[in-house]
């Protein structure tokens, strides 16, 4: 029994890894970037991959 998802935080602007991390099969959480994740102004799009 070994882990089922892996997950990540990305820069919602930061389209260069966006797109790495979808070509690798993470998947943007569907609510979208969450305002203020790690504090004020620091906006992270959470990503999940299924294993």
């Amino acid at each position: 029994d070994g882990a089922s998802t892996v997950r990540l935080w990305v820069e919602p602007t930061n389209e260069p890894a966006r797109a790495l991390y979808e070509s690798l099969g993470f998947v943007p959480d569907p609510e979208g970037p969450h305002p203020d994740h790690f504090g004020p102004g620091a906006h992270r799009l959470g990503m999940t991959l299924k294993l």
